[in-house]
C-alpha cells in the first residue's frame, strides 16, 4: 500500500509495504526451469507457504512445475509458466505477467489472481478471490475447473467446445 501526501512544488510517496518484500527469487542457477529444482532459488532452497517469490522475465523456456506440491505467499512472475501436473497453492496475491499455460494440476490462490494470457487445456483452478484473464483459450477436449474463484476476463476468450465446471465462484 502506498500514501501519495501532495503540497503545492511538492509530492512525498510513502511505501508502506510490498508483495515481494523479503521475496525469494528465481536464479535459474541449477540450468534448468522445473520449480522442484532447489538450486534453480535465490537461497538454494524450495519456497515455503510464507515466501513471496519473485520469477523475472526469462527466455525461450517457461518456468515448469509438473508434479507434487509447491508452495508460496505472494507471487511476480514475469516469465512464462507451465503447470503441467501437482498443485502451486499461493497464500497470497498472484500475477502472472507472461504467457501461462495450465494443462494439468491445480493452481490455488487465496487471493486475487491476475493471469496476463491463459491457454487452458486441463487442471483446476480453486481458491477465493478474483481470477482475471487479459486474455483467456480454453481448447477442445479438456476438461478445466474454477472452483470458488470469480471470473474476469478483460481480453479476447476463446472457448471451444469445453467441458469447463463452474464450482462455487
Amino acid at each position: 500500500t502506498y500514501d501519495i501526501v501532495g503540497a503545492p512544488n511538492s509530492l512525498t510517496l510513502n511505501v508502506t509495504s510490498n508483495v515481494l518484500d523479503n521475496a525469494i527469487f528465481w536464479d535459474g542457477g541449477a540450468g534448468t526451469f522445473d520449480w522442484a529444482d532447489a538450486l534453480n532459488w535465490s537461497a538454494d532452497a524450495l519456497p515455503t507457504a510464507t515466501d513471496n517469490i519473485y520469477i523475472g522475465p526469462l527466455t525461450n523456456n517457461p518456468v515448469l512445475i509438473s508434479v507434487g506440491a509447491r508452495l508460496g505467499n505472494n507471487m511476480v512472475c514475469d516469465a512464462d509458466f507451465l503447470l503441467s501436473g501437482g498443485d502451486l497453492t499461493l497464500g497470497g496475491v498472484s500475477y502472472f505477467n507472461g504467457v501461462t499455460g495450465m494443462s494439468g494440476g491445480t493452481l490455488s490462490t487465496a487471493g486475487a489472481t491476475a493471469i496476463a494470457t491463459l491457454n487452458w487445456t486441463g487442471g483446476s483452478i480453486t481458491g477465493a478471490g478474483v481470477l482475471t484473464t487479459g486474455s483467456l483459450s480454453l481448447v477442445y477436449g479438456y476438461t478445466q475447473v474454477l472452483d470458488g474463484k470469480t471470473l474476469d476476463t478483460n481480453g479476447t476468450s476463446i472457448l471451444t467446445y469445453n467441458d469447463l465446471h463452474l464450482l462455487n465462484g
